[in-house]
């Protein structure tokens, strides 16, 4: 599509006639990401209501659309957790590149550089890693009310902020790891979000880390007691790593929450959507978040 055809499609997006515009809107979201832009300008140059609430109606539906194709795309092809969490992001932070967000982490990891990891103990790692990510890095766990936001479920935003939920917190709190070979990794606890400490040698966990509250270093015995306060049966799922696949369906199922909590069902609606990419779901049986 040419600039002016554009330009012409975008001038006719305030016509009353509803079967032109759903032939326009039908056009454009075709277009895919690259109208964003032109509809973004059309909108500050507006002066009609109708213009400016279908130009945002005809974006959301792009970015949508390229969520949906991102993330089926990366479900069956990649599994990077940081371009996981990025895809998800561009739902509402369509600005932010992948690239950037990847230059952040690898510029958060330089803390890490001038120490030589393999000389401490696994507990000893945990709390020079806790140091850097809580006092040097800042990172703060979202409080209530603000905890409920749909900003912390995106990891632009929690980068950004230095701050999140259960699970953009132990995002960040494991890439910022793995920068230096740290073998962290999800473990999908119910009502929280925790990450485990794997050994090299067998692949079991060693110990688990709540990133959520201050790295704090749990193990099998208190993971028990807190599924019994939740009145949740123990699983093993609950006590091992789990995969970038999983932990981006926990990113979702808490992004949907905080969308239920917002009363905004169309949001909801789009989340179980994208939700529904992946072909085993977590068990609708329990309650994640």
């Amino acid at each position: 599509m040419t600039d002016n055809e554009l330009d012409a499609i975008i001038r006719l997006l305030d016509d009353p006639d509803p079967t032109v515009y759903n032939i326009l809107e039908k056009k454009l979201v075709s277009e895919g990401i690259g109208v964003l832009q032109p509809l973004k300008n059309a909108i500050s140059e507006s002066s009609t209501r109708l213009l400016k609430s279908r130009i945002g109606n005809i974006s959301h539906l792009i970015l949508k659309n390229d969520v949906i194709d991102n993330l089926t795309k990366w479900k069956d092809d990649d599994n990077d957790l940081l371009k996981g969490a990025w895809i998800v992001s561009k739902y509402e932070y369509p600005k932010r590149g992948y690239y950037s967000l990847l230059e952040e982490i690898n510029t958060m990891g330089q803390n890490l550089k001038a120490i030589n990891f393999q000389n401490f103990s696994p507990l000893e790692q945990i709390k020079l890693i806790n140091h850097i990510f809580y006092k040097i890095l800042r990172f703060a766990s979202s409080a209530p009310p603000d905890f409920f936001l749909p900003d912390n479920s995106y990891i632009t935003y929690a980068l950004e902020k230095r701050t999140g939920n259960t699970i953009t917190m132990a995002i960040a709190y494991m890439l910022l790891a793995q920068q230096s070979h740290i073998p962290l990794y999800g473990v999908n606890l119910p009502k929280n979000f925790i990450l485990a400490y794997i050994s090299p040698d067998d692949g079991k966990p060693l110990f688990y880390i709540n990133p959520f509250n201050q790295g704090a270093v749990l193990n099998d015995d208190e993971i028990v007691f807190f599924l019994k306060q939740q009145n949740i049966s123990p699983q093993n799922q609950f006590f091992n790593k789990c995969s970038n696949t999983v932990i981006i369906q926990r990113l979702l199922h808490n992004l949907k929450a905080s969308y239920e909590r917002l009363k905004w069902p169309h949001y909801v609606k789009e989340i179980d959507g994208f939700l529904k990419i992946f072909k085993h779901g977590l068990s609708a049986k329990i309650e994640w978040e």
